[in-house]
């Protein structure tokens, strides 16, 4: 980590493995995984350059900014792939911008950004990991959200989250947008209890089709489709 003018760091990371499966699958494809993809072989599993600027009210600086540069395998999974992707390969990096509004004690943060997975205790980034290769549930998580999150801190020992987002793929295949709802309880310095409740529309609300009588764009001859199918939940 460098520390920059005006408070801003830049930090960096190389993230590289070697594997060998003694299962010898075809291709060197590792099953089950979501991020050691392949076995007997030396792979770079990310290469990360972060620069962030926090806000900090002890300085008056209420707004924040952080881009991520990332390249590598792990990279090739975490954003968009063809198969969950549906117009193609997304940019490797996007900025994060917050801003905090203060009221004595409370504190209010609001953020526009692309945010990973924060449910569980595993992320994109190796170095945070308790394991190299993440549990076995990771597998089937949607690995980031885009939109809009807010935070509000009531106190040192409460805080309230509501979020209006898109999941993986960030690219729309509905309408609707994803909610999220959520309480942090940290009674004492060494516990905290999170809370969040997701709600959303799962299917697109539209299907291919071949009855389009005007020229369109490739991929855009839809028809609707009908009862959407809803998920929820709670963790």
């Amino acid at each position: 980590m460098s520390s920059l003018p005006g408070g801003a760091t830049l930090n960096y990371m190389l993230d590289g493995y070697y594997e060998y499966n003694f299962n010898r699958p075809p291709g060197r494809a590792n099953d089950l995984r979501a991020y050691d993809v392949l076995g007997n072989v030396f792979s770079i599993n990310q290469a990360d350059l972060v620069f962030a600027l926090d806000p900090d009210l002890t300085t008056k600086r209420r707004y924040g900014v952080r881009l991520d540069l990332q390249f590598g395998q792990a990279t090739e999974t975490y954003k968009a792939i063809p198969s969950t992707s549906t117009s193609g390969y997304l940019s490797k990096y996007l900025p994060g911008l917050r801003y905090i509004c203060s009221t004595g004690r409370s504190r209010a943060q609001c953020g526009l950004w692309q945010m990973g997975q924060f449910a569980w205790a595993e992320g994109n980034y190796t170095k945070d990991q308790m394991n190299y290769t993440r549990s076995f549930y990771f597998y089937y998580l949607p690995f980031y959200h885009l939109g809009l999150r807010t935070a509000y801190h009531v106190n040192d020992k409460l805080s309230e989250l509501l979020g209006c987002q898109r999941r993986q793929p960030s690219e729309p295949t509905n309408s609707y947008k994803d909610e999220l709802f959520g309480i942090v309880l940290q009674p004492t310095k060494t516990l905290t209890w999170t809370t969040n409740y997701y709600l959303g529309q799962e299917n697109p609300d539209s299907t291919p089709a071949t009855n389009c009588t005007v020229p369109v764009q490739p991929g855009l001859c839809l028809s609707p489709s009908s009862c959407p199918e809803w998920e929820a939940a709670y963790l």
